[in-house]
């Protein structure tokens, strides 16, 4: 048999250090849990995450603007054009390599397409 349960009240009762951390941690979980189901809060709708992988460039900028278009034009072709924006995508992740002489970026994106009901 585990030991008795103490309310959290009586647990932070008289340590103001203990109370701070018990309400930081509280809305700490309350903001992750919003900003993790915020777009299904305000009803859109998003798909798995999908992934393109862009051109060759000299320039790691061009290479993640790249990939970025590949992406929306997948999106595009899959789901429609309003889930094509990859600014309104979910968990958005962008990894980048150099070619084994160093001279190019190639960079692949990946997000889950979301939009508007």
């Amino acid at each position: 048999m585990g030991a008795p349960a103490i309310p959290v009240d009586a647990a932070m009762d008289g340590d103001p250090v203990m109370r701070k951390v018990g309400l930081f941690t509280i809305a700490l979980a309350g903001t992750l849990a919003f900003a993790t189901s915020s777009a299904w809060a305000f009803g859109d709708v998003c798909h798995g995450p999908m992934s393109a992988k862009g051109h060759k460039e000299h320039d790691r900028h061009a290479a993640m603007a790249s990939a970025i278009r590949h992406w929306q034009h997948a999106a595009s072709h899959k789901y429609g054009s309003k889930f094509a924006n990859w600014y309104y995508s979910g968990d958005r992740t962008i990894s980048c390599s150099w070619d084994a002489p160093g001279r190019h970026f190639t960079c692949g994106a990946t997000a889950r397409p979301c939009g508007r009901r």
